[in-house]
């Protein structure tokens, strides 16, 4: 029944390598770059399935207070400490099935673009009707090019005839270099790892229970008998889900998404979800380019101007203007490291 179906929004990811857009205090789930939040987009694409009393979001308790600015009502689920998905989809479950012990959940992250709501609610639903059938769902992304920043999930034999496909999950599997993308790519049986997952509550942890049994102790000696939830996120270690489970359990099922889905994991990714001009530029703000290609530039206030550049990302926000290759965007998460040490903790 769809009234035993809950949301899980999870928003404490730090969102580094978007820095200075992402910053500790307002990390990239309230990034606006469409008018709207990530975290408000996540949440209003959610509400047309689930009721809105069974949306929950999961974020450390440092974040309640700015995820209420933008959804005043919001049900908050809040962590001592942001430790990765693992102990948040622990925490989360646990914390749910306290309120409807017959509870099956999504689990979603707030910082995702989803494109084509209708395909995506038709998943959510399939995915609910799958775990029905015992499984773990995860969502896989058919993927349109061969994406080296991505995991991948390797499918085995489909469980039945419905749509959209789901097919049992053979094998997760890192982010490969560019020839091995390439190859998945080719194969067609690869799939991006969406971070999307369904599962029935009481399956989730009997998983944990037959799979990861020091975590399933550590589980049942803290959340389970005595709500300590302090003493668990202090003990847990810090983790992803696929790592801490979904790795190890033999019931997880991927369904092929129909929808179109990006995870803005860098300044690349933007090359992605916004269009170009005629000389392969990005350009959100007002900036004026000349004889220049291949740039990403993002203005909130001020106005960038240049000529003659090539393959740079430039972002002007807040007191900082970040100017870097496109080719090394991938290290801001280093810069900031590097930062943090010479500048005050407020600009951070």
């Amino acid at each position: 029944m769809k009234k035993n179906n809950f949301a899980i929004i999870i928003a404490g990811g730090k969102g580094e390598r978007l820095w200075p857009l992402s910053t500790s205090k307002s990390p990239k789930p309230f990034i606006n770059i469409f008018g709207r939040t990530l975290i408000e987009r996540t949440y209003r694409r959610l509400s047309k399935y689930f009721f809105k009393e069974n949306i929950y979001f999961i974020v450390p308790r440092g974040l309640k207070k700015k995820v209420k600015e933008f959804i005043p009502h919001a049900n908050i689920i809040t962590e001592p400490e942001g430790k990765n998905t693992a102990p948040a989809c622990i925490y989360a479950t646990h914390f749910i099935r306290r309120i409807n012990s017959e509870a099956s959940l999504g689990i979603f992250p707030a910082d995702h673009v989803i494109e084509r709501e209708k395909e995506f609610i038709n998943s959510i639903k399939r995915g609910f009707e799958i775990a029905k059938k015992g499984f773990i769902i995860t969502f896989g992304v058919k993927p349109s090019r061969p994406e080296t920043g991505y995991g991948y999930v390797e499918i085995a034999e489909k469980i039945d005839k419905g749509k959209p496909e789901v097919y049992r999950a053979r094998k997760f599997h890192e982010k490969p270099d560019l020839k091995l993308a390439v190859r998945y790519l080719k194969t067609g049986k690869y799939f991006w790892n969406s971070g999307m997952f369904i599962w029935n509550s009481g399956i989730f942890f009997e998983e944990i229970r037959k799979t990861r049994k020091e975590l399933y102790a550590l589980y049942e000696k803290t959340l389970l008998k005595k709500n300590a939830v302090n003493e668990f996120y202090k003990k847990v270690e810090s983790n992803s889900i696929d790592y801490a489970l979904l790795e190890y359990s033999k019931n997880i099922a991927c369904c092929i998404s129909e929808f179109l889905w990006e995870d803005l994991g860098s300044f690349l990714s933007f090359e992605n979800v916004f269009p170009k001009d005629k000389d392969g530029n990005v350009i959100k703000g007002k900036s004026f380019l000349f004889n220049s290609t291949g740039n990403i530039v993002l203005t909130d206030n001020r106005i960038v101007v240049a000529k003659d550049i090539k393959d740079l990302v430039i972002i002007d926000h807040g007191q900082f203007t970040l100017i870097i290759p496109k080719k090394r965007s991938q290290e801001v998460k280093k810069i900031l490291k590097k930062l943090k040490k010479t500048l005050p903790g407020k600009y951070f």
